[in-house]
């Protein structure tokens, strides 16, 4: 059944010899509909790989060579002149994923593979460390107002100046804590997706790539009501416009968090933002909070954006107990 399912194959191509990993994702995986994340990430292994490895040609890659790579990978800086501690556990596993779906093309077609190219006899299998998923971090609700408060020192963007930094801020706060977008997404909205009066949005997940439609809080219409405008940056009209510079919007979110008296060493990033929300959804209804986060696995919401500490604590906080056992 096999042999008559593999025969329906086209006939392999002859391998190039001397391809490198790169050349390989450029000519048989990369398409133009790739997301542009997609290539980003393809393009950050990519690095690693080529300055880590020697960027050996893929024929020639093994599973030695492999193992010399994750030795050398865990105790390197990465691509950033400034990080003095070595890539994490996490981010090898992240950068093999994209290196092995690479490598896999290069396999020969099989069930499974229809697009192997025949480059190389079989995928050499790297050995991953494993790792401890950490407990989600969710902020409370003081945390919360405390942050919507200290919006008002804001001084960044200033993209629209019809905009005001604080408002800005504010109606980001209330967009993430209520509509648990993930970064891009948030980056990428834009004022056609929003029907203000329906209370709705409308709009393609940039990971999952599925259109969705989800309700708007009545707090977010608010807010959103406030920046509002046909403002365009980068040739599109986006609700919350901001400058190419990443850099410049953490910097301001957590110097707003510094004035909301959340130590730096506690300071929440925008993924945990959206496992704020996710965890209040979750408590009070898990498919709620699994649609909310465009999860196709419940086991997905629940592993890493659930933060039960708080919840648990709440719950035993107010168990109800036996009148003998409060007695003095």
């Amino acid at each position: 059944m096999i042999s008559k399912a593999l025969s329906l194959f086209d006939p392999q191509p002859e391998a190039p010899r001397g391809i490198t990993l790169r050349c390989a994702y450029e000519q048989y995986k990369h398409t133009s509909r790739d997301e542009p994340r997609t290539v980003e990430a393809y393009d950050n292994a990519l690095k690693l790989w080529e300055l880590i490895s020697g960027n050996p040609a893929v024929q020639s890659i093994t599973v030695d060579t492999l193992e010399e790579f994750r030795e050398a990978f865990l105790q390197h800086p990465g691509l950033r002149e400034d990080r003095e501690t070595p890539l994490r556990v996490t981010t090898l596993h992240k950068v093999w994923s994209h290196l092995s779906a690479i490598l896999n093309r290069c396999a020969p077609q099989a069930i499974g593979n229809p697009l192997g190219r025949g480059l190389i006899d079989f995928v050499p299998y790297l050995e991953l460390p494993k790792v401890d998923d950490p407990e989600p971090r969710a902020a409370t609700l003081e945390e919360m107002s405390a942050i919507y408060q200290s919006c008002e020192t804001a001084t960044w963007p200033t993209t629209n100046p019809d905009i005001a930094p604080p408002d800005w801020w504010r109606a980001l706060t209330v967009w993430l804590f209520n509509m648990v977008s993930r970064r891009n997404d948030f980056k990428a909205l834009a004022w056609p997706e929003i029907d203000l009066e329906k209370r709705v949005v409308l709009r393609q997940s940039g990971k999952s790539r599925k259109r969705r439609m989800k309700p708007l809080h009545p707090t977010v219409v608010t807010h959103l009501m406030l920046i509002r405008g046909d403002f365009l940056c980068h040739g599109k009209p986006l609700v919350f416009p901001m400058s190419k510079a990443p850099r410049m919007m953490y910097e301001q979110w957590y110097r707003i968090q510094l004035v909301a008296g959340i130590p730096h060493e506690d300071r929440y990033k925008f993924h945990e933002m959206r496992s704020t929300g996710l965890s209040y959804y979750y408590e009070r209804s898990p498919g709620g909070a699994q649609e909310m986060a465009e999860h196709s696995d419940l086991k997905t919401t629940r592993r890493h954006y659930f933060a039960p500490s708080q919840h648990l604590r709440e719950l035993v906080d107010t168990h109800p107990q036996p009148a003998a056992f409060l007695e003095d």
